[in-house]
């Protein structure tokens, strides 16, 4: 190393000559700003070839993906017996005429009897997201979905494993785990009295307001993780005992969101991913009984930016603004995603 640095300012030495008189401080401060330039350079440089090849990889079905839903997923089936599958599809230029499309398949295992399927997928070309509205399931049972996509002459495949399950049977499961997980105390669970399903929506209404006022103004994490507990042991109980109550579902799934944006400001990653996946999976489950609610395609949409996934958040931010034009909180939220998908598209130093 110290051979290699005496080269180097011997090689200054003779290319600029005319700070051979100049003060040693001098001269060594102008070489090391030289030296230093081209480190930047080539640092740059190099950032941009990176660029450039995950740019040219996202147009190739590498980038073809099935994540929703996810390997051994446990799906809460409803009586229409679908549920949303989307991922990443290669970014198609504008200028580009290349066939295209998604086709999926469900199959009943262990004997993989092949599900008939009458949805179709819609695919963003631009933004590099594709979503099947709705995969159907006839009953409770391990599934295989699989993805096949087509791109110019070529094509390529995903799958993954799911078990479907009655709604009530999901949801104790599922929040038995998560509650094990936050090492949340068991729960009483409760029975189905109309008059406590109301008292317990009203108390949520007042929690998350408090919730906005300690997190989103005041920026305290304890008292908000605090506040989002209480609103889960509140929740949590009832939402077995009204299995169709989306109201219920969309609730939990905003303050397992709510969860994961603490634990991500807390610097606990991994938490915040388990708590990210399980309200996307909530809000999954409520899209497939109210699929035109906005504030599901929103809840979804804002999950998908929380794990980095852009495009998939504009294509169902969109969906929210479709289905309740001038939305606030959409709106806001698509600003959000448009400016990180911009930011994606810069070269490095831009």
């Amino acid at each position: 190393m110290g051979d290699a640095l005496g080269k180097l300012i011997k090689f200054l030495d003779q290319l600029l000559p005319f700070l051979e008189t100049a003060p040693v401080w001098l001269r060594y401060w102008i070489y090391a700003l030289i030296i230093l330039n081209f480190i930047t350079i080539a640092v740059v440089s190099v950032s941009y070839l990176i660029t450039k090849q995950k740019s040219a990889e996202a147009g190739t079905l590498e980038h073809f993906s099935l994540d929703d839903p996810g390997a051994n997923t446990v799906i809460p089936l409803g009586e229409t017996g679908r549920w949303m599958v989307a991922g990443k599809f290669p970014v198609i230029a504008a200028d580009q005429d290349v066939k295209h499309d998604v086709q999926i398949e469900v199959r009943r295992l262990p004997g993989r009897e092949k599900i008939p399927q009458n949805g179709s997928a819609t695919i963003s070309t631009a933004y590099g997201a594709w979503r099947f509205d709705s995969a159907e399931f006839p009953g409770e049972g391990s599934y295989e979905i699989v993805a096949t996509a087509a791109l110019g002459d070529g094509t390529g495949f995903r799958s993954v494993q799911v078990t479907c399950a009655d709604k009530a049977t999901a949801y104790r499961q599922s929040i038995v785990r998560d509650r094990e997980r936050r090492s949340a105390p068991p729960i009483a669970w409760s029975k189905a009295d109309p008059a406590e399903l109301q008292r317990v929506k009203d108390q949520f209404a007042a929690l998350q307001n408090q919730f906005y006022q300690q997190y989103m103004v005041a920026n305290d994490l304890p008292q908000s993780l605090e506040t989002v507990n209480l609103a889960l042991n509140v929740l949590e109980p009832l939402i077995p005992a009204f299995p169709d109550d989306y109201d219920l579902q969309t609730f939990r799934a905003y303050m397992l969101k709510n969860y994961g944006m603490i634990m991500r400001d807390m610097g606990r990653a991994t938490d915040a991913d388990w708590s990210l996946d399980e309200a996307g999976k909530m809000f999954e489950a409520v899209h497939q009984q109210k699929p035109n609610d906005a504030s599901v395609w929103n809840g979804l949409g804002t999950i998908a930016m929380l794990r980095g996934n852009p495009q998939v958040a504009l294509q169902c931010i969109d969906q929210a603004l479709f289905w309740q034009p001038g939305y606030p909180e959409a709106l806001h939220d698509r600003e959000l995603v448009l400016a990180a998908l911009k930011a994606q598209q810069q070269p490095p130093g831009h």
